[in-house]
């Protein structure tokens, strides 16, 4: 009987080796690396003696003869959305492989907008079938410029609740996994360790790869973001979101309809917040100014920038955009919005006042839909100051623009209307009718030609060579202290003692927008450590590595980075 071959498809070596330690945790299996090429490492993950699987490790998407980002969208995906981890197994004719789970790894704090950010990814997962985890952290701090501990940072609940929704709307796993931030206090872990969902996952991953999934494996992991959410809801100081009982009414909820008109019933109201740094125009001030006249519903969070108007406010909604914009607004989205049912409204600034997108805004549209599902209106209104040209490619051809664009692609393909008001846009409004959201895929298992075993080679496997040389070696004296390739996260460093063999961490760092990749590497014959201070090991203070890191020629943040190690106690 041939070995079962699995491959794990990643966006770096870093999180291709976080989707094999968690098949090997699965298994209770220890791992081996084989003889394989450093570009595409193969383990065996052994089990009392036995190799259980081989498992490849194939870095970087698009490489390999394949891209699943077309593979996912030809299936009906909305979006292209890519996960940081993809497991495949190989069949055994090895000309074909079969797509068993998605996940996604997230060190960064999970607040405010930064909490939906990879929403889209969960969306083009569960729609077409495909099994879906997100780890995350909680009770994370945010620090001040001195590193000082300002505050925990928590998600709204309507975040890990909007998971909840997505995995009953299309029946498969879809679900986050929260663990304990590493700057968590005793007194925050105790308050949430009953949603820690990290030991629950080893026999859902076990079920996913003996093909034995039900939603029994994944009921307990389901409970647990149950409880997260309460928790989350009933700790904040106001009532700004649904509480308790409400959750799991609103769960129970099947359609569009049903669920705005349960959500009309419990009269949460929301108001806009404003983006004080963005600048916006005339009109789309008196636009905000209207929403306060209006009757608006909350859609389960009060704080978040989407709302819904039931149907009678909505037709009292589109009289008012008539006289605010009168003929600027074209006689079909008219007659769309006047339309007698309820309407999300999901509001997004979407660009930075240079013009660069803002990268967590795609999620939006996502969190809307896995809220309320596919067969209720949604109007996405844009007030961002993009670059001219984006508004010109959207009225030229905004599928390109799609295709081109994360951000739009969220907003065009899953927005049933779009209206933008925006101080670069020359002439405004711009509205536009797009196409009804697709229905709900066939959900199938996804098979694909297999994938090549040489790549076209790139940086990621210089950054492969690096970390297999640096990692797991610190019985020689080497510890590797960050790896961030490109995809990676600037949310973390470590620094073993080696006298002790404790690992000492630094989070949220800041970020080095000018640099694509870092690593730092810790020697114990290049760095010591003063034995006056081994109580405090975290701090290492060989003169040498000072001055190393003072007379680099290394971008100033990145020196900063290192001191923090070097003066600043972890957490």
């Amino acid at each position: 009987m041939s070995l079962t071959t699995l491959r794990i498809h990643g966006d770096n070596i870093i999180e291709c080796e976080r989707g094999l330690h968690l098949i090997a945790n699965a298994f209770g299996a220890e791992l081996k690396l084989t003889a394989s090429p450093l570009y595409m490492p193969r383990y065996e993950l052994i089990c009392n003696g036995t190799v259980l699987f081989q498992v490849d490790l194939l870095v970087g998407y698009a490489r390999w003869g394949i891209n699943i980002q077309d593979i996912f969208q030809a299936h009906g995906a909305p979006l292209r959305e890519a996960t940081d981890v993809i497991v495949t197994r190989l069949l055994p004719h090895e000309s074909q492989e079969r797509i068993l789970l998605a996940v996604e790894f997230s060190s960064a704090l999970p607040a405010g907008n930064n909490a939906w950010q990879r929403n889209g990814r969960a969306l083009a997962c569960a729609s077409i079938g495909v099994p879906y985890l997100y780890f995350t952290e909680i009770g994370g701090v945010e620090l001040d410029t001195n590193r000082a501990i300002k505050a925990p940072r928590f998600p709204n609940p309507i975040v890990p609740f909007s998971y909840l929704t997505t995995s009953k709307m299309y029946g498969v796993l879809c679900l986050p996994v929260y663990l304990p931030s590493p700057s968590t206090s005793a007194k925050i872990y105790d308050q949430f360790q009953i949603a820690i969902g990290v030991d629950e996952v080893a026999n859902i991953v076990k079920h996913i790869l003996e093909d034995k999934l039900t939603a029994n494996s994944y009921e307990t992991l389901a409970q647990k973001a149950t409880a997260m959410v309460k928790i989350l809801s009933n700790a904040r100081r106001s009532v700004d979101t649904l509480r308790s009982h409400e959750w799991t009414e609103f769960l129970n909820l099947d359609t569009g309809l049903q669920k705005a008109n349960w959500l009309e019933q419990h009269a949460l109201t929301w108001s806009k917040k404003r983006a004080e740094k963005v600048e916006v125009t005339e009109t789309f001030a008196k636009l905000e100014q209207i929403f306060e006249q209006l009757k608006v519903s909350s859609i389960g969070a009060s704080t978040i920038p989407i709302c819904l108007l039931s149907a009678n406010e909505r037709l009292n909604f589109a009289k008012q955009l008539g006289l605010l914009y009168g003929n600027k607004i074209e006689v079909s989205f008219k007659e769309w919005l006047t339309s007698n049912s309820p309407l999300v409204i999901v509001w997004i600034t979407g660009f930075k006042p240079r013009g660069d997108d803002s990268r967590p805004d795609r999620g939006l549209v996502p969190l809307a839909r896995m809220l309320m599902g596919s067969d209720i209106d949604i109007l996405t209104i844009v007030s961002g100051p993009a670059k001219p040209e984006i508004w010109q490619l959207l009225m030229e051809n905004h599928a390109e623009l799609a295709t081109q664009n994360g951000l739009w692609e969220s907003i065009l393909n899953l927005s049933n209307a779009l209206l933008v008001d925006s101080p670069t846009l020359t002439y405004c409004p711009l509205t536009l009718l797009l196409h009804q959201v697709r229905q709900q895929p066939l959900q199938k298992p996804i098979y694909f030609d297999a994938t090549s075993t040489v790549a076209n080679f790139s940086e990621h496997d210089v950054d492969t060579v690096i970390h297999l040389l640096f990692s797991d070696h610190s019985p020689e004296g080497v510890f590797e202290a960050m790896c961030n390739p490109p995809g990676g996260d600037w949310s973390g460093l470590s620094l073993l003692s080696f006298h002790t063999n404790e690992i000492f961490r630094w989070t949220s760092l800041p970020r080095v927008s000018s640099i694509t990749r870092f690593y730092l590497f810790q020697s114990l014959t290049i760095i010591a450590y003063d034995k006056i201070n081994l109580l405090n090991s975290y701090t290492p203070l060989l003169n040498q590595f000072i001055q190393t890191v003072r007379s680099n020629s290394w971008p100033s943040k990145v020196k900063g980075i290192i001191k923090i190690a070097i003066f600043v106690k972890p957490y």
